[in-house]
């Protein structure tokens, strides 16, 4: 009776979840791909060459964006279990 009271809440955060997961995945692809085309140049983040400064510093600042990116979407799962249990319980708590 309970799964079908609270259908809608379940049914978000399971969308909810889903929808971290696919971002998690997405930016695992992203950084990949990152990867790939700054080697793609043969500079290193180590590099000492003038040409590869930008490159490397591009390089750094997208995996920082990615990494800001990943850290959101790691503590919206984190968050997950409290906003369920809040409208979950509020109802619950409300017709007592």
């Amino acid at each position: 009776m309970l799964l079908r009271v609270h259908r809608r809440t379940l049914w978000g955060a399971g969308a909810v979840a889903a929808a971290a997961v696919v971002g998690m995945i997405a930016v695992a692809l992203l950084a990949d791909r990152f990867t790939t085309d700054f080697a793609g140049t043969g500079c290193g983040l180590d590099s000492s060459v003038q040409t590869c400064f930008q490159p490397s510093r591009d390089y750094s600042d997208q995996m920082l964006d990615l990494g800001r990116l990943l850290t959101y979407m790691g503590l919206a799962l984190i968050a997950l279990p409290a906003v369920i249990g809040a409208f979950v319980a509020g109802p619950m708590v409300a017709r007592e």
